[in-house]
């Protein structure tokens, strides 16, 4: 069982081009914007406009068409360090 399993995302916050997400472990994880082209090119409202599902291991942006899993969050904050890796 992945130590993953049991995480969630509690809130999103933006700023202009990163992403933090808080989980219900307390973590804060930052990712940049780039890495998720759609979100990158929404307006700040739609940006704010988004839900969780898949029992808190997904964001969805509805109005933009985006879905991002909490994995896809932890991998784009991996990649800061190296090559940043976007996912549509």
């Amino acid at each position: 069982m992945s130590r993953r399993n049991h995480i969630s995302a509690t809130s999103v916050e933006f700023s202009n081009l990163r992403m933090e997400v808080e989980l219900n472990d307390g973590q804060r994880v930052n990712v940049p914007l780039g890495a998720f082209p759609l979100l990158y090119r929404a307006t700040q409202a739609q940006r704010d406009n988004w839900i969780l599902t898949d029992d808190g291991s997904c964001l969805s942006w509805p109005e933009i068409g985006q879905n991002i899993t909490l994995d896809k969050i932890y991998l784009a904050s991996d990649s800061m360090t190296g090559r940043l890796t976007r996912y549509a």
